[in-house]
């Protein structure tokens, strides 16, 4: 089907006409409102994110009036389509990149520099969503320490803005229904994205297949409004005219759309499947807002007011801005800056986006020199080259080589670990697991089962003990609690069926005989945001389930759930006759060890790198009180607390600049060494 001019009839005023329209703008400006409020205080705005949601339906409807326009008069071009989307997009990104690149090489250490170098590869490149999902896991880096994270939905909009244009100039030449055609690859787009929000999140949020019904409906929109009149799309027609958007309703459908969008930012939050279902109120509400035309007494009056406007025109290099002043602000304090910092960053940034919108943004999109589109795509590769580099060159650690200490300690630990022997095939399932290996040659008498912070205890002990072979058992983000499930918004029987299966490996063993339960307990049980304070991880503690395997215990907290879940492991090996020793965790640290030599080149705006006993007393008393519980029930079962050698006095020994930590809660090589000699002479004792 094609879009021919001499079939348009005049537009009453119900439909939206392609001029400009003020109060897109302000829908523009409470988007990028909504994800400043998230960024800023999510506790108060915590379904802020969806401002993105609300920005891909705009965007979706802008872009696709401009494609319909030029396919319904015949004078649709390829080149003026991208010419025009480099004059938009690349003046602002190609300055924020660099000019973070420039700061970042000033004032960030070399790990995190090569994370700004990645992203603003990825982010020149429009793939930062790709690379994003390909990150997303239980050690990735906090959200907050990620400059450019906000990228991805850049990334998303562009991969569909190259084959979109493309899509419609093939439908049109096979004379299909256009409509029709459109509706129902924005049905299968939400469909796959239904369907894929549970088996795969991460992909499911960041990949333009689950993502592009959003633009789509503004497509749709879009294609609504230039009523093409062909008989196939009568229904469309008729729907428009007469039904529920006719002149009486256009208010109650902008107040619907207003309040689908207002629930969205406090109904939706990060717990939530998003965008599967979830994602329908602040793209409906889009939608419906957009439909009800500019004369709607709310578009009219509130969305076209002239402060909405202006925040709407410098959206984009507002948005562009915002979080990685804000992202810098958390590296260089070491946590969460005060509210009054934040604050002023966001105001920094209004000022910055400004700047750009009328001193680079206008001018340059604006341009007639026919050689600017060339001369952005060369700046925007060469700022992407610059940001790979650095990248490829590690963050160019040389520039402060306090830094190289804590990156060495990371790099040592892995390599340790990897040379170490795998396990045995006889070990059943162990191909499966995240750690399986063996300290010596022989068959293991002892086993050490748990999490990553079991893996951060294996080095020391597999170094200090030559008289006999451990074996490393576990699966990451697992702790050794059986008959519970405990996950993250994801797969909730991976830990349930992976510490079934070792534990049936350890019960049918006849050289093992002890038993070391290890896990980052606190953790688990904790309700906090995040386990380290000042960093709030998506995935922190309050976001972890912990849930009984079978019903018919209701009302119970996680450290019930956990002291059953210990309870029951214990259980099952004292049955065949193993010994248990509960290892107690060593404490978090309220900072990134990383951070502790920002003091000598900031001038002492990071944290004191130390801790004194009751803190790590405090923090893990939850954990401890499980702990009790379980050894109560079960009195041959051992405990060791390496709080009584870390912290013998008041204060805590973490080494030089915490250096016997790699990160806020696990060991370096160098710490497990020091506290493997005090567990390996307590067991001992113990005679074991």
């Amino acid at each position: 089907m094609s879009i021919s001019a001499t079939e348009r009839r005049p537009a009453p005023s119900l439909y939206l006409k392609p001029d400009y329209r003020p109060d897109i703008d302000g829908l523009r400006a409470v988007a990028v409102l909504a994800v400043i409020g998230f960024h800023l205080f999510p506790s108060y705005c915590p379904g802020g994110f969806v401002g993105v949601d609300v920005f891909f339906v705009i965007s979706g409807f802008l872009i696709s009036s401009i494609v319909f326009r030029g396919a319904q008069t015949g004078r649709f071009s390829f080149a003026t389509f991208y010419t025009r989307r480099i004059r938009r997009i690349f003046p602002s990104l190609v300055v924020v990149l660099a000019a973070f690149l420039a700061l970042g090489w000033a004032v960030l250490s070399g790990y995190e520099y090569r994370q700004v170098g990645k992203q603003s590869a990825a982010s020149a490149a429009f793939v930062s969503n790709i690379v994003l999902w390909q990150e997303s896991g239980y050690f990735d880096t906090e959200a907050e320490l990620k400059p450019m994270l906000h990228l991805w939905s850049l990334g998303v909009e562009e991969q569909f803005y190259l084959v979109w244009p493309l899509l419609i100039v093939i439908l049109l030449a096979c004379r299909a229904n256009l409509f029709w055609s459109v509706a129902s690859i924005t049905a299968c787009s939400f469909a796959l994205n239904v369907s894929t929000i549970h088996s795969h999140a991460s992909a499911t949020f960041y990949l333009p297949l689950t993502r592009m019904w959003e633009p789509l409906s503004g497509a749709l929109l879009a294609y609504a409004t230039l009523r093409p009149g062909d008989a196939r799309t009568r229904f469309l027609d008729r729907t428009v005219r007469v039904g529920w958007l006719t002149i009486a309703f256009r208010d109650v459908v902008a107040g619907a759309g207003a309040m689908a969008i207002l629930a969205s930012l406090y109904a939706i939050t990060q717990e939530a499947a998003f965008p599967g279902w979830n994602a329908l109120a602040p793209v409906g509400g889009a939608f419906l807002l957009m439909s009800a035309g500019a004369e709607a007494w709310l578009n009219q009056r509130i969305l076209a007011h002239r402060a909405l406007v202006f925040l709407g025109s410098i959206s984009y290099p507002l948005y562009l801005w915002h979080w990685p002043l804000l992202s810098f602000a958390r590296i260089v304090g070491s946590g969460t800056p005060p509210a009054s910092v934040r604050l002023a960053v966001i105001g920094l940034a209004l000022i910055l986006a400004s700047l750009t919108y009328y001193l680079i943004e206008k001018p340059i999109r604006f341009s007639k020199h026919t050689a600017t589109p060339i001369v952005l795509l060369l700046t925007a590769a060469a700022v992407g080259s610059a940001g790979y580099v650095v990248y490829d060159h590690a963050g160019f650690a040389w520039r402060f080589p306090q830094d190289n200490t804590v990156q060495n300690n990371n790099d040592a630990f892995a390599a340790y670990v990897a040379r170490m022997p795998r396990c045995a095939g006889s070990l059943g399932g162990a191909e499966q697991l995240s750690y399986c290996r063996v300290s010596g040659k022989g068959e293991p008498s002892i086993a050490l089962f748990g999490d990553s912070h079991a893996e951060h205890l294996f080095p020391g002990i597999a170094h200090a003990d030559r008289e006999r072979t451990w074996l490393l058992i576990g699966q990451s983000g697992c702790a050794p609690i059986a008959a519970v499930r405990s996950h993250l918004r994801g797969n909730s029987e991976v830990c349930l069926a992976s510490n079934d299966r070792i534990l049936a490996t350890l019960v049918a063993s006849s050289s093992i005989s002890t038993i070391v339960l290890s896990s980052n307990g606190p953790y688990y049980i904790s309700e906090a945001e995040s386990y380290t304070p000042g960093y709030t991880l998506a995935w922190g503690p309050k976001n972890w389930m912990l849930e009984f395997a079978s019903g018919g215990r209701q009302g119970k907290g996680k450290k019930d759930i956990f002291a059953y879940g210990l309870a029951k492991t214990v259980e099952a090996l004292e049955q065949a006759h193993k010994r248990s020793v509960i290892y107690i965790d060593v404490p978090g640290l309220p900072f990134m060890p990383f951070d502790c030599n920002k003091r000598i080149r900031l001038g002492g705006l990071s944290p004191v790198c130390a801790i004194d006993r009751s803190y790590a007393l405090q923090q893990q008393r939850n954990y401890r009180e499980v702990v009790a519980r379980v050894q109560r029930d079960f009195p041959k079962t051992l405990v060791f607390d390496p709080v009584d050698y870390l912290c013998p006095k008041s204060n805590c020994n973490l080494g030089t600049d915490a250096g016997y930590y790699r990160d806020a809660h696990h060991l370096s090589l160098p710490g497990s060494d020091y506290i493997a000699q005090f567990f390996l002479s307590w067991l001992k004792s113990q005679g074991l």
